[in-house]
């Protein structure tokens, strides 16, 4: 487990939800507005638990924004935009992602669901923005595939494989499957499916076999380009 070390005169609390603290480091403040920012950590955290819980999270839950993925792999000493500590409560992001519910999805989901496979982990937080760098996650999907940059369902299912792919393309590739399977199956099954990890008993047939669906359904799109980086797998 990673610990979050820096000095606290270095932060400014901000809060206006009781069980949400947020932490605005000072060298991040020059490039953000502080009541907006709050607001928008404020709205993410809210869809997110929305999205997670049938009811209030009873923990406090603390964000730190920092300025930049240099800050970030000062404090965790990891190059990221944003991570969870679900843990400690914990999110650590910079200040380009706060708009997001992505890793306050990563810690309220282990705190009331537990542990899931790689790919459903990473697809439903992806899923509850319902978005991927401001992108559709199906037309993105669709791009994608036809640009020959979705990775193979085994790559998708091993976890050290997943966290192995390019991360450009193996997440909105999980976020637009996972939104194809709330679509078809409700988010019920996918709460059943984060649970079992297994297709067969979740929807009745097999991951290949749903997974082939989902790459029909992308090819009946149309599809636009899109500006997103293209690179190898």
């Amino acid at each position: 487990m990673r610990t979050v070390r820096s000095n606290k005169t270095d932060w400014i609390l901000q809060s206006n939800h009781e069980n949400l603290k947020v932490y605005l480091h000072q060298q991040s403040l020059a490039s953000i507005d502080t009541s907006e920012s709050l607001e928008t950590i404020t709205l993410a955290y809210e869809i997110a638990l929305t999205y997670v819980a049938p009811s209030a999270f009873e923990e406090s839950v603390t964000v730190l924004v920092v300025k930049d993925a240099d800050h970030m792999h000062q404090l965790i000493k990891k190059k990221s935009s944003g991570m969870a500590f679900p843990r400690q409560h914990l999110v650590v992001e910079v200040v380009g992602v706060i708009q997001t519910s992505h890793e306050l999805f990563h810690l309220l989901s282990e705190n009331f669901w537990g542990k899931s496979a790689a790919w459903i982990e990473e697809g439903m937080a992806i899923h509850c923005d319902n978005q991927w760098w401001g992108h559709n996650l199906h037309d993105l999907a669709a791009y994608l595939k036809q640009q020959n940059r979705l990775y193979p369902l085994e790559t998708l299912m091993d976890n050290t494989s997943f966290h192995s792919a390019n991360s450009l393309y193996s997440y909105p590739q999980a976020g637009s499957f996972v939104k194809y399977l709330s679509e078809n199956f409700g988010k019920d099954a996918m709460f059943t499916l984060w649970q079992t990890k297994n297709f067969q008993e979740t929807f009745g047939n097999s991951a290949s076999y749903v997974y082939h669906d989902w790459l029909r359904s992308l090819d009946s799109l149309s599809v636009v380009q899109i500006d997103y980086p293209i690179q190898d797998l």
